[in-house]
């Protein structure tokens, strides 16, 4: 018969965790810091009973956490990597970078499915997703761990998150130059706009999906849930580094990653682990 009442809180917040970490006084010792911190995180994350594999491709975010997963490994690292073709642009990249790695790891190349093969491809991934992906990269994740898992390979690395964190969009590049031309900045200013324009020029067959894309920053935006602290008419910060950096791991792009990222991975029984959001 006793009236329960119950107090709904937060119990955790990540802008609040962030403003008490200590800044490093000098760039350096930043740099320093970030090397140990995601060491330890990697390291962590390793700890399995089982296979342990990373997800590689040819960029920075992977290529770090396999580097440092090879030097604090016990045994041999299998990594695994989707390429659409043969003459793939990031092959040469991956190649290089576990020829130098202690043990000279191995990788498995995950092609794409075949055209015979598309319909039962297109019918598993809707039942992990409960609707059509919204892109062959979704697609193309569930093939890799597809591919860790017929290996024994039941955990694997990723690096999600690591574009949020250091700013890997191209839109932090406005958002840079933005900020700097309103301190007064307008050499920094308008060398990250050039730097913007010639990225997006090398890039001209993807020039629309990149604008559709950045479309939706400078509309209205309703989260899809109330827990996030939003309420309707929200617009993602578009003159503050940190600010932005905060929203895509909040709201904006992370959660929405992180979802596509987990029912792959649990579709093929693989858990998945991020040491870059430690």
């Amino acid at each position: 018969g006793a009236t329960l009442s119950p107090r709904v809180h937060r119990w955790y917040d990540l802008a609040d965790a962030v403003a008490r970490v200590d800044v490093p006084s000098t760039p350096e010792k930043a740099a320093r810091e970030v090397a140990v911190r995601l060491e330890s995180a990697v390291v962590a994350r390793l700890h399995a009973d089982v296979g342990v594999g990373v997800q590689l491709s040819g960029g920075l975010d992977s290529g770090s956490i396999a580097a440092l997963a090879a030097l604090n490994s016990s045994g041999p690292l299998r990594a695994y990597s989707y390429r659409s073709k043969v003459s793939d642009p990031e092959v040469p990249a991956i190649r290089s970078l576990l020829a130098r790695l202690p043990g000279r790891p191995s990788v498995t190349w995950v092609e794409p499915p075949s055209t015979a093969a598309m319909p039962q491809t297109l019918e598993v991934a809707m039942g992990a997703h409960g609707g059509p992906p919204g892109s062959m990269s979704v697609i193309s994740e569930q093939h890799v761990f597809r591919a860790a898992r017929q290996d024994g390979c039941v955990v694997m690395l990723s690096g999600q998150g690591a574009d949020e964190v250091f700013g890997g969009y191209l839109k932090y590049r406005a958002v840079y130059a933005r900020s700097a031309a309103a301190r007064g900045q307008l050499g920094a200013a308008f060398a990250a706009g050039a730097g913007l324009g010639i990225s997006l020029a090398a890039d001209m067959g993807s020039a629309w999906a990149t604008y559709a894309g950045a479309a939706r920053y400078f509309a209205h935006r309703q989260p899809a849930q109330s827990v996030f602290g939003l309420s309707e008419g929200t617009r993602a910060p578009l003159n503050d580094f940190e600010a932005l950096s905060m929203a895509d791991m909040t709201w904006l792009s992370l959660p929405t990653l992180l979802q596509i990222q987990d029912r792959n991975s649990m579709a093929e029984s693989v858990e998945c682990r991020t040491p870059f959001l430690d």
